[in-house]
């Protein structure tokens, strides 16, 4: 069948041409992505033995009363509406954004797994809406980025007669908001049937969904934590239903990843395929001596998850892993030809060219990734794929190709902001950003060292193999690392910093080792760390008041708080910034006046330079302040708000320290006979030079020496200073920590199963025997004589307690010693000291 070549791109309005230009390919974010997904599949035998494992013991713990998947019907509860929450989540900021309850959820799952179960086949026939200006939209990856998937239907238009969407997997894993995203996608499909299509990609699998969200996972966690069990196994349930393939008006074939490395597949032989079930789990090296292959029906279910396309001819290995392909244009073609198509459509990746969309083998095959800005790491565009009949019009195509049927295909492509909320906010968070690199650099260390845990014993091996007395050259074990790991991480850098590897070898097992899995409170240096980049940015008070009180009532609620964290961090788990929201509000349920936020916020600020007398001398200041501004409340904040708010003349939200100078002279020559500053400075003065006592403990307050003072940077010199809450975690063998690490998804569900009442503690011998189904226990038993928190959540009240449970599912962090050449937050990366 003949088709008309792509004409120009012709999307390049004034200004965006050079702004894209700028974007670049970002090469270790991606290459630690593949390295995961290698990781994943060489795991995922073990994995999916380890998970069925802990759902016997679940079960043999306590029994569920659930019934077979084909004979459940849908509950009484009403499913959601989908029309009501495009509008409700539209308005609202990631975080505040209210969810349906867990029983029409059920019912909503339930509905779609029937409504899914009247396809009979892999391949799904589709054609335009037959009503006048149609459009079928074509969306790719999403990744829980629930804003994509809002801003598409907003642009687009939602589903309805003359509009239907056909989505091409990977709604599930990385993003915080995939659980929202699926409610909202399916209430579509069974409030307009017909006019939605879900196809399923390589994240629809429980496998991936159990790694956690920075090793490529995240969706169990996320679902969990908003859900339960229950929810996240109907989940499961449906991705197994959803299809495969899909052929639109004949002409144009989708699937998720790519075309296959089985010849002469047919369309007929894919709708012939047993779909319903995982793609198949990489063989052991036991299996492969054996001689046991993949049939080709797994293959074609394979490949169809996850190969990716290349320019070389033929089939090649793909970075992803040992047993992923790459197809080149010759297949391509080929699989057309033979199946009078005249066009492939596919996701799975985020385009090189960094656009929502690339055309590749010779204009035969187009990628299509619609989560811009993806996973906080890359700058690419968002794009959908609109198919429309000759004739119709489409604004600002980035690309259009039209066929012989009379159909037309334009690539549509977004760019949303990374942060959402009112202009004062939003702009603060975005000043934010540029101060709080250790954060991005941090995740992407622990990534890095992660995949040495995964993969220890096999470096171990073929360390033994080359060099049995232990000492070997470091660029040959560089080259092991970039083999079996990632050949993008800068591995030198992160054992030796600057310096240079010993010249007669390094003791290979000595490296190995110095990787480990531990646990810390880190609660308190992720606060840390947000507070020092927030003194850092200056963040102005009206920015500060637009963040944490977003209902301007004076006061701060639990649910603002986490709002707030989760604006000025975008890649904060929910779960996460509600576990941290709870932390700063000293595991009070109670609204707290904004003062007392900033107080307990800045409890977690770097000290102060200063010594004693000076200390002396700002707790006195702090008196005299209070008594001039005579606060209802007491309180020292208020004080300074009152004072900040006087003193601040042109209103820019900051104040330089000749203008808080002046105006604490002011406040001097208020109190009786310069009382106040006679307790400060031993005399009263009489000309603005005498001032450079008070000018230097203002400079004091100067974290980023810029010559001028936030709010915040006044409230951390000047306020009560309280003891952040910490808690002890439980010491235990290192081979645990890192199973619990590498399972720690799988173990999460199975502990939110037995967990009914959700406390997020389980006593102690039942966690115990969750755990030997990942690790042997061996020196548990002694380490666990209390209950056992295992989640982020509902944990107030026992925190700050050393009587209270041990915690181990949950500040999970993987540092580096070596010796003499142990790190200590160095700037590049700061890991967290542990002694």
């Amino acid at each position: 069948m003949a088709w008309h070549g792509v004409a120009v791109c012709r999307l390049r309005l004034a200004g965006r041409h050079v702004a894209r230009g700028t974007r670049r390919w970002v090469t270790l974010p991606t290459d630690l992505e593949k390295a995961h997904e290698r990781a994943a599949l060489q795991q995922s035998q073990r994995q999916r033995l380890i998970s069925e494992s802990l759902r016997a013991k679940v079960q043999e713990l306590r029994p569920l009363e659930t019934a077979a998947p084909d004979t459940e019907t849908a509950s009484a509860a009403a499913t959601p509406d989908p029309l009501r929450l495009l509008v409700c989540w539209r308005g609202s900021f990631r975080g505040t954004r209210q969810r349906p309850d867990a029983a029409s959820v059920d019912a909503l799952l339930l509905a779609a797994q029937q409504e899914l179960r009247r396809a009979t086949t892999a391949l799904l026939p589709l054609q335009l809406p037959p009503a006048a200006g149609s459009k079928l939209i074509v969306v790719g990856d999403t990744h829980g980025q629930l804003e994509d998937v809002l801003h598409i239907f907003h642009r687009h238009g939602p589903p309805s007669k003359e509009r239907a969407y056909l989505f091409n997997g990977d709604i599930s894993d990385r993003g915080a908001e995939a659980v929202e995203a699926w409610i909202l996608i399916l209430s579509f499909m069974l409030r307009y049937p017909g006019q939605v299509h879900i196809l399923r990609g390589n994240h629809e699998n429980e496998q991936l969904n159990e790694r956690a969200r920075s090793f490529g996972g995240g969706f169990a966690e996320e679902c969990l934590a908003k859900y339960g069990p229950r929810i996240y196994e109907r989940f499961q349930q449906l991705f197994l239903l959803l299809p495969l393939f899909a052929v639109i008006e004949k002409q144009i074939f989708v699937v998720h990843g790519g075309l296959f490395r089985t010849p002469q597949v047919t369309l007929e032989r894919l709708k012939q395929l047993p779909y319903r079930r995982h793609y198949p789990m990489t063989l052991t090296k036991e299996e492969q001596a054996s001689g046991k292959t993949w049939t080709e029906e797994e293959e074609i279910l394979f490949d169809a998850q996850w190969a990716d396309p290349v320019e070389l001819p033929g089939i090649t290995r793909s970075s992803r892993g040992s047993v992923v392909i790459n197809f080149g244009p010759d297949v391509t073609e080929k699989f057309l030809q033979d199946n009078d198509l005249s066009l492939c459509i596919r996701s799975h990746q985020v385009p090189k060219t960094m656009d929502g969309y690339e055309l590749l083998h010779n204009g035969r095959l187009l990628t299509i990734f619609s989560a811009s800005h993806y996973a906080g790491r890359f700058s690419n565009s968002g794009g959908v794929a609109v198919l429309q009949r000759s004739g119709s019009q489409s604004s600002e195509p980035s690309l259009s190709m039209r066929f012989d049927c009379g159909l037309q295909l334009h690539c549509l492509e977004h760019e949303l902001p990374e942060h959402s909320g009112g202009f004062a906010a939003q702009c603060a968070a975005d000043g934010l950003a540029q101060f709080d690199a250790g954060a991005e650099q941090e995740a992407i260390l622990q990534d890095a060292l992660a995949l040495i845990c995964f993969h220890r014993q096999e470096i171990l091996q073929r360390c033994v193999s080359m060099a049995p007395g232990g000492l070997m050259d470091f660029q040959a074990f560089l080259t092991i690392l970039q083999e079996l790991c990632s050949s993008r991480v800068p591995w030198q850098r992160i054992f030796f910093q600057k310096r240079s590897p010993p010249l007669e070898g390094v003791d290979y097992r000595q490296l190995l080792e110095a990787v480990k899995v531990e646990w810390l409170q880190l609660n308190t240096a992720e606060v840390g760390r947000l507070v020092r980049a927030m003194l850092e940015a200056e963040i102005q008070l009206s920015g500060l008041q637009a963040i944490f009180d977003s209902s301007q009532d004076g006061l701060v609620s639990l649910q603002e708080l986490q709002h707030a964290l989760q604006l000025l961090q975008p890649k904060m788990p929910e779960e996460r910034a509600q576990h941290l929201a709870w932390l700063i509000a000293q595991n009070e349920g109670k609204e707290m006046s904004f003062g007392t936020m900033i107080d307990r916020l800045l409890v977690y600020a770097p000290s102060l330079s200063s010594d004693e007398p000076q200390q002396l001398q700002l707790g006195q200041l702090r008196e005299g302040l209070i008594q001039w501004a005579e606060p209802a409340d007491g309180s020292v904040h208020t004080a300074l708000l009152h004072f900040f708010q006087a003193f601040d003349k042109d209103g820019d939200g900051v104040l330089p320290i000749p203008e808080t100078v002046r105006g604490l002279r002011q406040i001097q020559e208020w109190s009786s006979s310069g009382g106040l500053y006679a307790r400060l400075f031993g005399s009263r003065p009489d000309h603005d030079e005498d001032m450079d006592g008070l000018s230097e403990l203002v400079e004091l307050l100067d974290t980023n020496s810029t010559g001028t003072l936030s709010f915040l940077e006044l409230a951390r010199g000047l306020g009560e200073k309280q003891c952040p809450t910490k808690v002890n975690a439980a010491a235990v063998p290192q081979r645990v920590a890192t199973a619990i690490l590498e399972h720690r998804e799988a173990l999460l569900r199975a502990c939110r199963s037995l967990d009914v009442d959700g406390t997020g503690q389980l006593p102690p011998q039942e966690f115990l025997m969750l755990l030997s189904a990942v690790t042997a226990t061996d020196g548990l038993q002694d380490a666990i004589k209390q209950p056992v928190a295992y989640a982020d959540t509902q944990l107030q009240g026992s925190a700050g307690n050393s009587d209270g449970p041990q915690f181990f599912l949950q500040d999970i962090v993987l540092l580096k010693k070596i010796g003499p050449l142990k790190r200590t937050c160095p700037n590049s990366f700061c890991i967290h000291p542990h002694d």
